[in-house]
């Protein structure tokens, strides 16, 4: 491995650092040049509990790596590229007190809820591709969805049935693109679907945010069996929220 020890496992790995991790143990580097968390999860997942607890700076260095699916460390005496093909997934509070958006229960005020969220950079955010707010269930939380795709998602019962309908959806999107749908350039977005209208509905998003959110609408349209349609990006646009976090 790259870490220089042998290890067998059909589990893929699941990396979970500490919110004081510094930049060369999160990264790679040191005095001896040894791999970071990022390269241990590769083809793994990398997860961040109490995402605002990280130094900014910590995880300003993961937008490289995000992108180029690789790590390049640079010494006076030498030089190394680590992989780093990962998926992130990280969570986080609201606010301080963890109620904002919740009935009257918050007891932050508007500028200390946007002083929370700005211990985030927006283009750190904006290498995230889903968002999603967990508040409170309710049984109307799937109102924002067509009954259609509602029947899609409570046909399957079981986490093998989930599987074989991701999986068919992976195979679908790679059979036709040559790859992730998270790899996928707005040019190649272009190529499967007319974007004009969708550009339109973009058009307060940075470039790589509107990259991200197609990418999101065009695997709920394959998702779905549905040519991709404006109501497939209003819903990626919907979880696509915490990209405003650090503006």
């Amino acid at each position: 491995s790259a870490y220089g020890r042998l290890h067998y496992s059909l589990r893929p790995p699941f990396r979970k650092p500490h919110h004081n991790i510094t930049v060369p143990a999160l990264i790679g580097g040191g005095h001896v040049l040894q791999p970071g968390e990022v390269s241990l999860a590769h083809y793994g997942v990398l997860f961040l509990d109490e995402l605002t607890e990280y130094a900014c700076k910590v995880l300003d260095h993961l937008r490289q790596p995000l992108v180029d699916k690789r790590v390049d460390i640079a010494r006076a005496q030498e030089k190394i590229q680590l992989p780093c093909n990962l998926q992130l997934i990280a969570c986080m509070n609201p606010c301080a007190c963890g109620y904002w958006g919740v009935d009257n229960r918050c007891t932050c005020g508007y500028l200390d809820v946007k002083r929370y969220q700005k211990k985030l950079s927006g283009p750190f955010m904006d290498r995230i591709d889903i968002g999603i707010h967990m508040g409170l269930c309710e049984e109307k939380q799937f109102t924002h969805m067509q009954s259609a795709w509602i029947e899609k998602i409570t046909a399957c019962k079981d986490t093998p049935s989930v599987k074989k309908w991701v999986q068919s959806v992976h195979d679908c999107i790679d059979q036709r693109v040559g790859g992730a749908a998270s790899h996928m350039t707005l040019a190649d977005i272009q190529k499967q679907a007319d974007c004009t209208e969708m550009h339109h509905a973009l058009s307060q998003s940075s470039l790589r945010g509107q990259q991200k959110t197609l990418a999101v609408a065009y695997t709920l349209s394959v998702l779905f069996e549905e040519p991709l349609r404006l109501e497939h990006v209003n819903l990626a646009k919907k979880w696509s929220r915490h990209r405003t976090i650090g503006r």
